[in-house]
């Protein structure tokens, strides 16, 4: 079912809040305190498909609201610095008769015209109670965003000393889960200490989120051999993986060098020539130590010298 777009922007502008009301409540740092205890800490933005930080929180039990953000923020137009995109998911604890259309969650992909202060609503997608995913279908007009928590977004999308340190901003890292649905499912588990979705939704969100995703992901990475930028591009078919990690890549000259498709994990290292030029070797298998080994072999297979392994991360592409 698609929604206008306009239903998702009053979802926006319905639930504005000044930040003020909920610096008095201490619904935020209880939150901090529990997500702490459990052991998440931070987030590596440079191997991470996601980086889901909570950076605002409102009301009480039975009916708090929690907003978090994917700190991978990217450029949908690549040359023009000032437009930024940023994902935001907005959790509903339960049904509250005082909120209209108090969704299970609602995704807002929101862009941010940096320097003029102003924002609109790119996309995103509702998850109703019932379990019945929302679209949502076009783009709204630019507005302003001072003193709600669309500001708080548009700090974290347009200022750099945010993303670098988050937690000196008040935010808490949630987890790197690349379907928001994971991340509303266990940030419930943790924070609210819920066994299972709201009132009337049961299991039927997670299973309507996992069929609205109905194949197994793409994920590219590319890289640029002039800066040694890297980034990656998940989606659902190959071409648009590899579109989208050329756009986060973020350097004219970024080259795609791996792709694939469903569960694998990653490494990623490097070894040096005859010239002592670095080179760079990236291989994925079924498991981590797999795609290890596989990347040492093709270094040493190369030629290279000192061949090792900087990184290395597995990847839950399943929809």
């Amino acid at each position: 079912m698609n929604r206008p777009l306009s239903a998702l922007a009053a979802a926006v502008l319905f639930t504005v809040v000044s930040p003020a009301a909920t610096a008095q409540s201490t619904g935020l740092d209880r939150a901090h305190w529990d997500v702490e205890a459990s052991g998440r800490r931070e987030c590596n933005a440079a191997s991470m498909a996601r980086c889901w930080y909570m950076f605002f929180a409102s009301n009480e039990t039975p009916y708090r609201q929690l907003w978090m953000a994917d700190l991978k923020v990217r450029k949908p137009e690549p040359r023009n610095a000032n437009l930024i995109e940023i994902d935001v998911v907005q959790m509903h604890e339960g049904d509250d008769p005082k909120v209209k259309g108090s969704d299970d969650f609602l995704l807002h992909t929101l862009q941010f015209k940096c320097e003029e202060k102003k924002y609109r609503v790119a996309g995103g997608f509702a998850l109703t109670l019932d379990g019945s995913i929302q679209q949502s279908t076009g783009t709204t007009d630019w507005g302003g965003y001072e003193d709600t928590w669309v500001g708080l977004a548009g700090k974290i999308a347009c200022e750099k000393s945010v993303q670098l340190s988050p937690a000196n901003h008040s935010m808490v890292f949630l987890g790197d889960f690349y379907r928001p649905v994971d991340a509303v499912d266990v940030t419930r588990g943790i924070l609210w200490k819920q066994g299972r979705q709201p009132s009337g939704a049961g299991s039927a969100p997670k299973a309507a989120a996992a069929a609205a995703e109905h194949q197994l992901l793409w994920m590219a990475t590319a890289l640029s051999p002039s800066n040694s930028n890297m980034d990656i591009g998940i989606a659902a078919t190959e071409a648009a993986a590899k579109a989208d990690s050329i756009k986060n890549c973020a350097a004219s000259d970024c080259i795609v060098i791996l792709s694939f498709q469903g569960d694998s994990c990653t490494a990623f290292g490097s070894g040096k020539n005859a010239a002592g030029q670095s080179l760079v070797f990236l291989k994925n298998a079924p498991t981590e130590q797999a795609a290890k080994s596989k990347t040492i072999d093709s270094c040493k297979s190369f030629g290279a010298k000192g061949c090792e392994i900087h990184m290395s991360q597995c990847h839950d592409l399943t929809p």
